[in-house]
C-alpha cells in the first residue's frame, strides 16, 4: 500500500483546555504543564497548598528550559516535582513529563506515565483530559492506538458541546475567554480527526477503512467552520 506506520510517530502539538472549574489554564504559559487541578476533587490525595505550589514551581522551570531547549534540566525539573509528594501523582504533571518523555522517542517510558495519569483520573474521578489519549494513538501499534485516538476524540467532542452550550450564555462575546476556548478546541479536534484518519489508513492496506478516513478529514475541516 506504501504506507508507512512510522508515519504515525510525528509529534502531536496539542494545546490542552481547561476542562472543567476544577482546572485553570493560563493560555500565555506552556500548554503541557498547565492543566492545573486546584483545589484537587474530594477522594484524591489530599495535597497540601504549599506542596502543590512546589509541583507547580518545578514544572514551571521545567518549561522554561524546554523553550532553551534543555531537555536534561527539563527531565530534572519533572521529577523533582514528583518528589514532592507521594503518589499517586497529578495527571498534569504525569502528562507533561510523559510528553517529553514522548518526543524524546523514549515510547516505553511515556506510555507507562501516560498510562498512569490515565489510571489516576479513573480511579479518582478526576476529569480527563484528551492529552495521553492522542499521544498513546501516536505511539501504540494497531488497534490498540486507533482506540485510543477514538476516546481522546469523544472527550474532545464532550467538551466542544460544553463550551458551545456556555458560549450561548456569554455576554460579551468579544471578550469572551469561552469563545477563544471553543476555537482552541476545535482547532484541537480537527488535529484528532486527522490523526485518527491517517492511523486508520495506516492500518488497513485493503481501502476498506478509505471511506470512513474521507468522513473524518472532512468533519475536521467543518470542525473549524
Amino acid at each position: 500500500s506504501g504506507r508507512n506506520k512510522s508515519d504515525r510517530q510525528k509529534k502531536v502539538n496539542l494545546q490542552v483546555p481547561p476542562h472543567d472549574d476544577d482546572v485553570q489554564f493560563d493560555e500565555d504559559e506552556d500548554e503541557l504543564n498547565y492543566q492545573r487541578y486546584t483545589p484537587l476533587r474530594k477522594g484524591f490525595q489530599d495535597i497540601s497548598p504549599n506542596v502543590t505550589r512546589d509541583m507547580e514551581s518545578y514544572a514551571a522551570e521545567a518549561a522554561r528550559c524546554l523553550d532553551d531547549v534543555r531537555l536534561e534540566e527539563a527531565e530534572a525539573c519533572y521529577k523533582q516535582a514528583l518528589l514532592c509528594s507521594p503518589p499517586p501523582h497529578p495527571p498534569w504533571l504525569l502528562n507533561a513529563y510523559a510528553a517529553l518523555l514522548a518526543d524524546q522517542s523514549r515510547v516505553g517510558e511515556a506510555e507507562t506515565m501516560f498510562k498512569e495519569s490515565i489510571n489516576v483520573s479513573l480511579t479518582y474521578n478526576l476529569t480527563r483530559s484528551h492529552l495521553p489519549y492522542m499521544y498513546l494513538g501516536q505511539i501504540m501499534e494497531g488497534r490498540g492506538g486507533i482506540e485510543y485516538y477514538k476516546e481522546g476524540i469523544k472527550l474532545l467532542e464532550d467538551r466542544e458541546c460544553h463550551l458551545c452550550e456556555a458560549n450561548m450564555h456569554e455576554t460579551d462575546e468579544k471578550n469572551s475567554t469561552t469563545l477563544q476556548q471553543l476555537f482552541a478546541c476545535r482547532e484541537q479536534l480537527s488535529t484528532a480527526y486527522c490523526s485518527l484518519a491517517e492511523a486508520l489508513l495506516v492500518e488497513d492496506d485493503t481501502g476498506k477503512s478509505d471511506d470512513k478516513a474521507e468522513e473524518l478529514f472532512f468533519k475536521a475541516i467543518r470542525v473549524k467552520k
